[in-house]
């Protein structure tokens, strides 16, 4: 069970990191937040590091809806990392 906790918090940390390495590239006020085309665009490039698909339209809306908890139409750095988890 050790183990399985410790592989599950090396791969939170290195979404973590490479969240951190591609944010700055899209949060360009420095806000903590991305706004739907900047989203989109962050989440691309993410998938393509992990060598999955790009998302669709349809796919990406539901993702936005479904982690903007706050519905301010914008993703913070913890919804983001929520979602690749």
């Amino acid at each position: 069970m050790k183990q399985n906790l410790a592989d599950a918090n090396e791969n939170n940390d290195e979404t973590y990191q490479t969240i951190d390495q591609i944010w700055g590239r899209y949060d360009k006020d420095n806000s903590g937040e991305l706004d739907k085309l900047e989203t989109l665009n962050f989440l691309n490039e993410f998938l393509s590091m992990r060598n999955k698909p790009s998302v669709t339209i349809e796919q990406f809306n539901i993702f936005f809806k479904k982690f903007d908890v706050n519905g301010d139409n914008m993703i913070e750095k913890s919804e983001m990392a929520r979602f690749v988890r």
